[in-house]
């Protein structure tokens, strides 16, 4: 290959990453928070939050797949709901507070979902169990976010 094709081809590679970040944004958030965001509802942690609020045994396997499943989903969901705020909190500046914020209730959103689905309705139980979930991942959203030493 040439000099001239190569350069030629590089600035191609160029001028399509500045239009895809023009068009779609960068993700300035930390890599750390995809793998959040796609496997936040361990197995072991959904299933002690069931276990509390004597969730049938018989559907947590269902309801752990559904979740794992729907999981894949967040990272695009968190984007387009940070598109729509100004300014949107995973450009740069990443903003951890308003990233925060948009996680919480997104996962929170899911977990409910899923548990009425499978004919779960107590709104304060969903909400307990959920937050039992939080809990256990609290530290690990927090230093992710927040801390210097991402995940």
């Amino acid at each position: 290959m040439h000099i001239f094709q190569k350069l030629a081809l590089s600035f191609v590679v160029l001028f399509l990453v500045a239009v895809k970040g023009q068009v779609y944004g960068y993700d300035y958030s930390p890599s750390c928070l995809k793998r959040i965001e796609t496997s936040f509802f361990e197995q072991r942690y959904v299933e002690q939050a069931l276990n509390l609020h004597k969730v049938g045994q018989s559907s947590w396997g269902l309801i752990i797949s559904d979740l794992k499943q729907k999981s894949l989903q967040v990272p695009g969901m968190m984007m387009a709901k940070a598109r729509t705020m100004k300014p949107n909190p995973l450009d740069s500046p990443f903003d951890p507070k308003q990233a925060e914020k948009i996680l919480h209730p997104l996962l929170f959103t899911i977990f409910r979902e899923t548990l009425i689905s499978y004919n779960f309705t107590n709104e304060s139980g969903i909400r307990d169990m959920f937050e039992y979930i939080y809990s256990f991942q609290e530290d690990r959203i927090k230093r992710c976010l927040y801390g210097s030493s991402r995940l």
